[in-house]
């Protein structure tokens, strides 16, 4: 038979169980949030940022259209 101690040891204990759950919860859910932030942050920069090929696409681009121009003129 359970006495007053041995159900206060219990509902303590119980207690303690679930802020430990809860504690992990909030752990996944910041760790989430976090992940979420950094992909945001990392998809932001990327379309800041213009790609190389293009820059060189450009150059390839404009160094050809001088030439047949330049070729035109002669």
């Amino acid at each position: 038979m359970f006495n007053y101690t041995d159900v206060l040891a219990h509902l303590e204990r119980r207690n303690d169980l679930l802020r430990e759950v809860e504690n992990e919860r909030l752990v996944k859910i910041a760790l989430s949030a976090l992940r979420a932030r950094k992909a945001e942050k990392k998809a932001k920069t990327q379309q800041s940022e213009r790609p190389k090929t293009e820059d060189v696409a450009c150059c390839e681009t404009a160094t050809v259209s001088r030439e047949i121009h330049s070729a035109a003129n002669n």
